[in-house]
C-alpha cells in the first residue's frame, strides 16, 4: 500500500474511532503496535515497561477518541505520544534514582561518620596499647591488670604479692609515663 493510501486509511480509521468504533481501534492497534513497542523497548530496555507504554498510549487514544485532533499523520501522532511517555518514564525514573542516590549518600555519610569515629577510636586504642607496652615491667603489668581485668589496687597487690602502696605508686607513675608517651605519639 502506498504512503498516501495509508494516510487516507488512517483518516478513515480515525473518523470511525471518533464515532466509538472498537473495530477501528483494533485495526489501529494492530497496525502500529509493533512500531510503538519497538520504540519503547529501544529506549527502556525492558519489555514489560515497553508493553506498559504501548498500553498507555492506546488507552489515552481510546479515552480521547471523540476529541482527538491529529494535525500530522496518525503514525506520527502515536509515535510522539509513545516517545513522550517513554521520556517521562525515564525522567521520573532518573529523578527516583537521584533521590535514591541522595538517600544512600546521606546514609553513607552517617555511616562514614560512624566509621570514621570507630577508626579514630581504634587508632587511639592502638596508640594507647603501644604506649602501655613501653612501660617498664612491673608498671606495665599493674596497668594491664587494671585495664584488662578491672582489678582494684588491693586485688593487684594480692596477686603480685606486693604492698598496696607500691601498686598505687607504680600506677600513678604509669599514668604519668602514658601521658608522656601518648603526647609523643600524637
Amino acid at each position: 500500500m502506498a504512503t498516501g493510501d495509508s494516510f487516507y486509511e488512517d483518516e478513515y480509521l480515525l473518523s470511525l474511532l471518533r464515532q466509538g468504533s472498537q473495530d477501528a481501534f483494533t485495526q489501529i492497534y494492530n497496525k502500529y503496535y509493533s512500531m510503538l513497542y519497538s520504540l519503547s523497548c529501544k529506549y527502556l530496555q525492558d519489555r514489560e515497561l515497553a508493553e506498559d507504554v504501548v498500553q498507555q498510549v492506546y488507552l489515552r487514544l481510546w479515552e480521547s477518541r471523540s476529541s482527538v485532533c491529529i494535525t500530522a499523520s496518525l503514525k506520527n501522532y502515536l509515535y510522539t505520544m509513545a516517545k513522550n511517555h517513554v521520556l517521562n518514564m525515564i525522567r521520573d525514573k532518573n529523578e527516583w534514582i537521584v533521590r535514591q542516590y541522595e538517600n544512600i549518600q546521606q546514609e553513607n555519610d552517617i555511616a562514614d561518620d560512624g566509621l570514621q569515629e570507630k577508626l579514630e577510636e581504634e587508632r587511639k586504642l592502638s596508640c594507647f596499647y603501644r604506649a602501655v607496652k613501653q612501660l617498664p615491667g612491673a608498671k606495665r603489668e599493674i596497668c594491664l591488670l587494671k585495664i584488662y581485668e578491672g582489678l582494684n589496687n588491693q586485688e593487684i597487690a594480692h596477686r603480685l604479692n606486693i604492698p598496696v602502696g607500691t601498686v598505687k605508686n607504680y600506677y600513678t607513675q604509669s599514668i604519668q609515663l602514658l601521658k608522656y608517651y601518648l603526647k609523643e605519639l600524637y
